[in-house]
């Protein structure tokens, strides 16, 4: 049972990354959700956290980890927006070590916590809800 429960949620994992591949929209709020916290956790590991934060789409992809219950995760993506936030409204600009030091910190809170990483959790609580509502996800 166990074994097919992770089947399933590898499927649906992977229609997700081929429709995102394919630029095809989502069927149910659950493919929805899925799409956007995969692309959102993706596009940190190619260029870190604090880019992608830089960047459009931020509070839908937060939205989405919320949705699957890593409220820590975006919890902790949006202190660093906002600290980001902070230090390009600061007067006289920001220096070249304030932002290194807060992509250095950035990057620490989303790879190197003492969690698991993002992707991890995501696909456990894809697994949990798989099990609680396989209704927001299309058929496999």
């Amino acid at each position: 049972m166990v074994e097919d429960r992770q089947v399933r949620a590898d499927a649906v994992w992977n229609r997700a990354c081929d429709a995102m591949a394919a630029d095809e929209p989502p069927e149910r709020t659950g493919d929805a959700m899925l799409m956007r916290a995969i692309a959102f956790d993706g596009e940190v590991h190619g260029n870190g956290l604090l880019d992608r934060l830089e960047r459009d789409g931020v509070d839908e992809a937060l939205d989405a980890l919320r949705w699957f219950g890593l409220t820590a995760a975006a919890e902790r993506a949006e202190r660093i927006r906002e600290e980001w936030r902070r230090l390009a409204a600061s007067d006289g600009g920001v220096s070249a070590e304030a932002m290194d030091e807060l992509e250095a910190e950035a990057d620490r809170l989303w790879f190197e916590e003492p969690q698991d990483m993002v992707t991890d959790q995501l696909m456990a609580a894809l697994l949990a809800r798989l099990d609680d509502d396989p209704t927001a996800f299309s058929p496999i």
